[in-house]
């Protein structure tokens, strides 16, 4: 039986491991990156509704202050 540091010495599994190590910087790159997008999109869409809303908001207003008026 072959002690963990004679394996460790093999070149294959000197390769498969560092293999495996960049699959795990490029996953954990890929996720930061996705994170950052959804990020992106999540501020625009709140300013998006929040625009609408104030837009909603003004059309309201003008419509009871024409009602304010034309009831006088």
């Amino acid at each position: 039986m072959k002690s963990a540091f004679s394996l460790m010495r093999h070149p294959a599994l000197r390769r498969n491991g560092a293999l495996a190590l960049e699959w795990v910087l490029l996953i954990t790159i890929v996720v930061i990156g996705v994170l950052g997008g959804l990020a992106a999109v999540r501020n625009a869409t709140v300013k998006e509704i929040t625009d609408l809303s104030k837009a909603v908001e003004q059309i309201n207003v003008k419509t009871s202050a024409e009602a304010l008026s034309e009831g006088s």
